[in-house]
């Protein structure tokens, strides 16, 4: 049978919603970290519809949670070298997304997805010493980048559900003395789409 998609002329705009929970992976910088709080992300975009392939471009905000941990002892990297003590961590992630995506559509409701691009990520950090109040805080603004494939079903041409896995990039500068980090999120959630 012939998909939904197949039977819209040119393309259309698009606008979908996710929600689901985060896995973290961070460098060897930190240790011990655990992570809180269900995830969002919010996209619009354009899509071509061509045959049973659909491809675009989108925008797009998404809200990772908090993370709390530890960032290892290390060097400050000058001589003579001064050992740096543990400090506590608490990271805030969120940011702006740029990227492309397509959809493959098989039968007449089902699709397969995949979707990259750049992550603008904004972290806010609160450091300190381990089991005292945080003694600093600053935000850092990076470049990333994010990638994700999914499935799901399309009831009309307008609405669609499907299950997604995507992984973000972020990377963090902690100031004076520590290296530039980067932390990884896998997110695996359900994402509700609205076609014009």
């Amino acid at each position: 049978m012939t998909h939904w998609i197949s039977k819209t002329d040119g393309g259309q705009f698009f606008v979908n919603g996710q929600i689901g929970s985060q896995k973290v992976s961070t460098s060897k910088a930190l240790k011990g970290v655990k992570k809180n709080e269900l995830i969002g992300t919010l996209r619009a975009g354009y899509m071509w519809n061509n045959g049973p392939l659909s491809y675009g471009a989108e925008t797009g905000y998404v809200v990772l949670g908090s993370e709390n941990g530890v960032i290892a002892k290390e060097s400050n990297g000058v001589s003579p070298r001064i050992v740096m003590p543990e400090q506590a961590l608490r990271v805030k992630t969120n940011g702006w997304l740029f990227g492309g995506n397509a959809k493959l559509h098989i039968g007449d409701s089902w699709f397969v997805s995949g979707r990259g691009g750049l992550f603008r990520s904004n972290l806010r950090v609160r450091t300190g010493e381990v089991n005292k109040p945080a003694s600093s805080s600053h935000k850092s603004t990076k470049n990333g980048y994010y990638a994700g494939v999914g499935a799901g079903y399309d009831f009309n041409e307008h609405f669609g559900l499907g299950a997604n896995f995507d992984y973000y990039r972020a990377r963090v500068n902690l100031g004076s003395g520590v290296k530039t980090i980067g932390g990884g999120y896998e997110v695996y959630g359900v994402t509700a789409e609205y076609r014009l």
